[in-house]
């Protein structure tokens, strides 16, 4: 950039001029009178990664790449000295060490007085192009290499000097042997000196496979090492003596770059910069080395070939005069060179005739285009392989599958194509015979090229489609396929094609008679050829299986339905599931309406007023309940009337059979509330709420009851349970399981035996029954709830700051119990305890009793349940997401008084230690207390301590103990264990080696955090022990 007029170094301080050099996108510079830089615009460093000061003043050279130094300096002083524009081209070092070619331009301003003012210039970056101009220079000479010799040591020699001509400073070729092993057959050492022998003789071995040269030519990729050092120079060696050697070299940058031709690896060729030079390899010079050692492949190649055809020409030309296929070359004007014996043979000419001659000459108009368009891909090197007709001598036709390749010159340029010709006249014979047999089948017959374009249809689809054949050519076809089957059906095709397996599948066809879509049956198979078996040609045909197809569809259709209604027994969502299936199925639009009013509509698509109509009625015992009506923008046939009627008459039954199940459903329910207690106690202290839901996929009444007896003596008996199976015997036992245990409540208060007695009229009345029960009693002013189950869930209970529990216990079923059962558990209910009594139909209605008890407690946990004054409902509502399955009794007891009579959640049993079943079951039961109400207990600890007090009992107090279960907090339980006798005292050691007693309580001391024994002033001994957590 040179300012014109007569500016000086002042104006650079002007404004405009500053901002005018500051925004050009070159390198702008002003020099002093003496050449020192006073200013150069911030494109330098943009361009450099160098700051600005880098270059000003006397420090510009140093910039400059030490070969081009001095030649730009002499330069410049020159243009000074005579006071002449100054331009050179020369590289820039910029950050990185990178050189860069660059040409520089500068002009003088004079003062008035004639003297030069100051120097104005610029610098332009022309690296990109000045190598350019290198790799074309290169490339010119290499592809000259063709040209100037087909010797293989004289195009050896000129790729080495090639490569060293202005872009490398030293070169090596390497060539594979007919042994394998790497040979160098060429050297130029340029600039790292030496004699050529001495690089010569030192090729990597084979079995060195680190080396370089050996991974590039393995790889077949370049390697570019942009800069060597010792250690490279350490690792690439593969002995001492060549370490040495190399140590002695002025190596900056080396590329091995494969030297690959027709796909064959021929060799490497290596070279590089040298150190001082200022030329250096990086992975910018990729493309380059890649073309350079392309071309390099190609020119040895040509000249190998030339030499080994020269050596056998004879051999090779009775090689190819009696081959079995027809060898065709011509030239880039597509005239005939060369034909062999079989060609002339096949058509019928003598080679005289035919040489010189255009191959269209041989060729009828249609099979000349073919030609032609061939003829034009190979021009843009591609190979073609395709079936032409050629015209015989005589007028003979000969068909041939033409198989032909490029020919290029040594630059590469396109010089004509060989064809190997196959005849297969014979075949197109028998194909034209073939042709005929599939016009006269009543199948349509097809078949497709590779791409699976369809190539030829017989008469039998234009008699269906009504579509022309040439129009379905292609991928014309698929215009009569059914909307809906034609993306599956191209999916499939393009899947069997590309991996060439036989095709089938079914889709629908428009048939042109009258507009509608029947099923066919597409067929297709490979027609390979050639040794590697490929793909030639899709042969394929299409069987109408309309009416099996219908009739299997409409079975099907069916079948679903019968799923649909016996699905639910709700009417509306049996109408609405059932005109989903019409819809989906058999038509776009469906309405079912019911005598009554009632009526479901279901449409996917928008469907014209006047669009074809189906229509039948749905009758039951010869009455008309409703109607159902079809609509669809395709034809319906006798086929869609037939199944329709069906459907109509399987959706009466279902219809009917809902509405019968929908009035014995109420009639089940109403029996089973009756069956229920009206009303619940109403008790100081305590509230009751319960809720019974009777399952909604059942007609049948079930066997679930709760009920709440209140006593004299103000506690209440609870009880809550289930009868196995289903129906009017169910809820007879119910009746009277309910009724028994209100009846035997009124002289038996104890729970085990209470059920006991149950048990005993169950079995007297109904043996083959089995039931489901639980009672508890409560006490409003002990605030203590003693209960034993019979294989009933046992409640939750939640304490009013949200703990939420569930007791333990267990026992055998009504109908199965025996005659030692576990015995009562007593548990101190917490201040504002609810206690959540249920049976199965609440935790099992997911299938899952873990979800469906996580789901309770959940409900429990929620805050909202601490006011609610419908618990029941409530729980109910949170734990069932959906249609009760099976009947649901929930029955909830709050404890309203705020006076504890003991500490909160206190679990009692009263049993004689000396059953062992019952010991047995309380040990049990305290464990399921312990993992419930406890947190990281030690329960086998537990049990020990446990049976070491229980057994003392045994031994000092016979008769019944009371054991007591109470908390600090969940990780402090306390067990008691209180008997009738004389007392006894803990040890705080262990007994000599010859008592015969005392060493369960010192284990007992030992597995506790505290033990004592004290004296009850109404029983005998107290002993107390603080159980202790894990760990």
């Amino acid at each position: 950039m040179t300012p014109s007029g007569p500016a000086t170094p002042g104006t650079l301080d002007d404004v405009l001029f500053r901002e005018l050099f500051d925004a050009a996108p070159t390198i702008v510079f002003v020099a002093r009178p003496d050449g020192t830089i006073g200013y150069v615009n911030p494109a330098w460093t943009a361009f450099s990664g160098l700051p600005r000061e880098s270059i000003l003043d006397d420090r510009w050279p140093n910039a400059v790449e030490a070969d081009d130094a001095d030649r730009v300096v002499g330069a410049w002083l020159h243009a000074m000295a005579h006071a002449q524009p100054f331009r050179e081209q020369f590289r820039f070092r910029v950050a990185g060490g990178e050189a860069r070619w660059v040409v520089a331009h500068a002009v003088p301003t004079f003062r008035a007085n004639g003297s030069v003012g100051a120097w104005y210039g610029n610098i332009v970056d022309v690296d990109d192009e000045y190598r350019a101009t290198q790799r074309r220079a290169i490339l010119a000479r290499l592809g000259s290499a063709f040209a100037d010799s087909l010797d293989f040591a004289r195009t050896a020699r000129t790729v080495v000097s090639a490569v060293c001509e202005d872009f490398a400073d030293f070169a090596f070729l390497d060539v594979i042997g007919s042994d394998g092993r790497l040979r160098r057959v060429e050297v130029e050492a340029g600039r790292l000196g030496g004699d050529a022998e001495s690089y010569r003789r030192r090729v990597p071995p084979p079995e060195v496979k680190g080396h370089p040269i050996n991974i590039a030519l393995a790889s077949g990729r370049p390697i570019i090492v942009d800069h060597t050092d010792d250690a490279w120079v350490d690792a690439t060696a593969w002995n001492p003596e060549h370490a040495a050697f190399a140590h002695t070299l002025p190596l900056a940058s080396v590329v091995y770059a494969p030297m690959i031709a027709a796909g064959e690896r021929i060799g490497v060729l290596t070279f590089g910069a040298a150190t001082g030079t200022g030329r250096r390899f990086t992975e910018s010079d990729l493309d380059d080395v890649q073309e350079v050692a392309r071309r390099a492949a190609i020119a040895l190649t040509n000249a190998k070939l030339y030499a080994d055809l020269t050596s056998s020409e004879a051999r090779y030309r009775g090689i190819i005069d009696t081959a079995q296929e027809g060898v065709w070359i011509i030239d880039a004007q597509a005239r005939t060179t060369y034909v062999n014996r079989r060609l002339c043979e096949m058509l019928g000419y003598d080679a005289d005739e035919m040489f010189g001659q255009s191959i269209y000459a041989f060729m009828e108009t249609e099979a000349s285009r073919d030609a032609e368009h061939a003829f034009n891909a190979l021009r843009t090197g591609q190979t073609q392989r395709f079936e032409n007709r050629l015209s015989g001598k005589n007028g003979r036709t000969v068909w041939a599958i033409v198989a032909s390749s490029p020919i290029l010159d040594a630059h590469g340029a396109f010089a004509g194509a060989l064809g190997m010709l196959t005849d297969i006249t014979d075949r197109k014979a028998i194909e034209t015979q073939y042709r005929l047999l599939a016009e006269a089948t009543p199948q349509i017959i097809w078949t497709a090229d590779v791409r699976g374009m369809m190539t030829y249809v017989n008469e039998r689809w234009t008699a269906l489609t009504g579509m022309p054949r040439d129009e379905a050519l292609g991928y014309g076809w698929c215009a009569v396929v059914h909307r809906s089957d034609l993306a599956p059906l191209l999916t499939k095709w393009r899947e069997a094609r590309d991996a060439g397996v036989d095709f089938e599948t079914e889709c629908r066809l428009r048939r042109a008679s009258d507009e509608a879509y029947r099923w066919h049956l597409v067929r297709a198979r490979a027609r390979r050829d050639g040794p590697a078996g490929e793909t030639v040609e899709w042969l394929g045909s299409m069987t109408d299986i309309d009416a099996s197809r219908r009739l299997a569809n409409n079975r099907d259709i069916i079948a679903r339905a019968g799923d649909v209604v016996g699905a639910t027994f709700d009417v509306e969502t049996l109408l609405t599931h059932f005109a989903d299936l019409l819809f989906s199925e058999v038509a776009d639009e469906a309405t079912i309406r019911l005598t009554g009013g009632t009526e479901i509509v279901r449409t996917h698509v928008p469907v014209p007023p006047d669009a074809p109509v189906l229509q039948a009625q749905m009758l039951h015992r010869n009455e008309v309940i409703g109607a159902i009506t079809l609509r669809s923008r395709e034809r319906f046939d006798d086929l869609d009337a037939s199944l329709l009627d069906e459907l109509a008459a399987r959706a009466a039954v279902a219809i009917e059979n809902a509405r019968l199940y929908e009035r014995e459903h109420r009639v089940a329910v109403t029996l089973q509330r009756a069956l229920l207690p009206a009303v619940l106690p109403a008790v100081d202290g305590l509230a009751f709420d319960a809720v019974y839901s009777p399952g909604a996929t059942e007609a049948e009444i079930g066997g679930d009851w709760y009920d709440a007896i209140a006593l004299d003596d103000g506690r209440v008996v609870v009880s809550i349970g289930d009868v196995t199976g289903r129906g009017l015997t169910a809820a007879v036992i119910m009746g009277r399981m309910r009724q028994a245990i209100e009846t035997l409540a009124t002289y038996e208060t104890d729970p085990v035996r209470l059920l006991d007695a149950a048990d005993q009229v169950l079995r007297r009345t109904h043996p083959e029954a089995i039931v489901t029960a639980l009672v508890g009693v409560i006490d409003p002013l002990a605030r203590t709830m003693t209960y034993a189950t019979a294989g009933h869930p046992t409640p939750f209970v939640r304490g009013a700051d949200g703990t939420v529990r569930n007791l333990p216990g267990r026992g055998l079923p009504l109908g199965l119990r025996d005659e030692s059962q576990p015995p009562a558990i007593t548990v101190v209910l917490p201040t504002g305890a609810l206690a959540v009594f249920f049976t199965d139909g609440l935790t099992e209605s997911t299938r899952d009793i873990a979800e469906g008890e996580r789901r309770v407690i959940a409900a429990l946990h929620d805050a909202a349940i601490k006011e609610e004054t419908s618990p029941a409902a409530l729980i109910v509502s949170r734990v069932l997401d959906g249609a009760i399955r099976d009947d649901v009794a929930v029955l909830t007891v709050r404890v309203t008084d705020d006076v504890p009579a003991a500490r909160e959640w206190t679990i009692r049993w009263r049993f004689d230690p000396r059953d062992r079943r019952r010991t047995y079951d309380v040990r049990e039961a305290l464990v399921e207390a312990l993992v419930n109400f406890g947190r990281e207990i030690d329960t086998a600890a537990a049990q020990l301590v446990f049976g070491e007090l229980v057994g003392n009992a045994v031994r000092h107090a016979p008769g019944v103990v009371d054991v007591e279960l109470t908390w600090d907090d969940p990780s402090t339980p306390i067990l008691h264990v209180v008997d009738d006798g004389p007392g006894f005292a803990s040890r705080s050691g262990l007994p000599n080696d010859d008592a015969e007693s005392g060493r369960g309580l010192f284990l007992v001391e030992c597995l506790t955090r505290a033990f004592s024994v004290t004296r009850e002033s109404d029983r005998g001994a107290r002993a107390t022990a603080v159980l202790m957590g894990r760990g």
